[in-house]
C-alpha cells in the first residue's frame, strides 16, 4: 500500500506544477524611446526639456503600472556618456538612438511621440503616439495615435500625459491576446498593449532565443 501511494502522492503535487508551467507567460522587456517625426532631436528635448522628459516618463510608468518592467532610459542615457567620456548626446559622433537600444535588454521598443500643447488662455494638454517596435527584425508591430488630453491650467505634464493615456473609451472592447483569452480595455493604453500582443507563452521565447 505504502508503493501505490507514494507515486499517486508524487503526481498529485507534480500535475498542478505541469500544467501551470504549460500555461505561464512572460511579458517582453520593453524601452521607452522619444521620437519626433519632424526634424528636431527627440533625445536633445529629452534631455534638456523637463516638461517633455516629464511626459516620456509618465509614458514609462504607465506600462510599468500595467505589469511591464521598462528599462530605464535615462540610467542607459548615464552609461553611454559615462563610457564615451560626454556630457551630452548633442553633435556625437555616433547614432545615439541606436546606441542606447544596443545598451538596452529590452525585447520590444516602444517609440513615444509626445506633443504639449497650449491653447490662447495657458492651458496646456498632452498629445502620445506610440510606435511598438521588435528590437530583432526591427518591425514595426502596432501603432497608435491617442487623443490629446483635455486643457488644463496646469504645469503637471505627468498628470496631463496619463489623463491622455488612461482616458476612459466611450465603450468597453474585448480583443484577443495571443494566448487567445479575451482582455477587457477600458482606455486606450489597454488596447494599445493587447493590440501588439505583448503576452508571449513561454515555450515561445524559448523557440525565439
Amino acid at each position: 500500500m505504502k508503493i501505490l501511494f507514494l507515486p499517486w502522492v508524487i503526481s498529485w503535487i507534480i500535475y498542478p506544477l505541469i500544467i501551470g508551467a504549460q500555461s505561464t507567460t512572460v511579458q517582453p522587456r520593453i524601452l521607452i524611446i522619444p521620437y519626433v517625426a519632424s526634424g528636431q532631436n527627440a533625445l536633445e528635448e529629452f534631455e534638456n526639456n523637463f516638461s517633455y522628459r516629464t511626459a516620456i516618463i509618465e509614458v514609462s510608468n504607465s506600462l510599468n503600472n500595467r505589469g511591464f518592467k521598462p528599462d530605464d532610459i535615462q540610467e542607459i542615457i548615464a552609461k553611454i556618456k559615462e563610457n564615451e567620456a560626454i556630457s551630452t548626446l548633442k553633435g556625437v559622433g555616433f547614432d545615439p538612438v541606436e546606441r542606447i537600444i544596443q545598451y538596452s535588454s529590452a525585447d520590444i521598443i516602444i517609440k513615444a511621440e509626445v506633443y504639449i500643447h497650449t491653447d490662447y488662455s495657458g492651458a496646456n494638454s498632452v498629445q502620445v503616439n506610440l510606435r511598438a517596435i521588435d528590437k530583432v527584425s526591427s518591425k514595426s508591430m502596432y501603432a497608435m495615435n491617442f487623443d490629446a488630453s483635455p486643457h488644463f491650467k496646469t504645469d503637471d505634464y505627468s498628470y496631463l500625459a496619463r489623463r491622455c493615456l488612461t482616458e476612459k473609451i466611450k465603450s468597453t472592447i474585448l480583443l484577443k491576446d495571443s494566448t487567445l483569452h479575451l482582455r477587457k480595455c477600458e482606455s486606450m493604453v489597454e488596447v494599445f498593449l493587447v493590440s501588439w500582443k505583448p503576452m508571449i507563452n513561454l515555450s515561445s521565447i524559448y523557440l525565439m532565443k
